[in-house]
């Protein structure tokens, strides 16, 4: 019998919920909530139960990170980025000059838009926090963040 890698997460991810004593790292911080902040560990694990609530993050080899939704397969930093922007959340640049030059070149078309960019750009030219930016597009989009090891499935 085969079993699909999103199979196999649910099969793990079904194994793994335990409760509210599960508070230690980002893993199993549920948009932005901690899972002691939940009424009961029936409530945590209802959370994450829907899978159209989880996205995965794994670090690249040459660098930028690959995330993946349960659901509607893998999404795009630009996208992700844009929709903050929209939303009048910035707080992710570590300054503001870097904002200013990827709208800049977002305006201008540079390689399609940021939609299209590959994820290393982001960090790298625009100085993005992506760790704080996929905190808070999670957050805004009531998401629970699984950290995938590099290389794992």
């Amino acid at each position: 019998m085969k079993i699909t890698k999103r199979q196999l997460r649910r099969i793990i991810r079904e194994a793994s919920i335990q409760g509210p004593d599960l508070t230690r790292g980002k893993d199993n911080v549920t948009a932005g909530r901690p899972a002691s902040d939940f009424a009961s560990s029936k409530e945590w694990a209802q959370q994450f139960s829907d899978p159209t609530r989880i996205i995965y993050v794994q670090p690249m080899l040459y660098g930028g990170v690959s995330i993946e939704h349960e659901v509607k397969g893998e999404l795009y930093l630009g996208d992700m980025i844009k929709s903050l922007i929209e939303a009048g959340k910035t707080d992710f640049f570590h300054d503001a000059l870097g904002l200013d030059e990827l709208m800049n070149a977002h305006n201008k078309g540079v390689q399609g838009g940021m939609e299209n960019w590959d994820s290393d750009v982001f960090e790298q030219y625009y100085s993005v926090d992506v760790d704080k930016m996929i905190e808070l597009y999670a957050k805004k989009n009531q998401l629970h963040v699984v950290d995938v090891p590099m290389g794992g499935e």
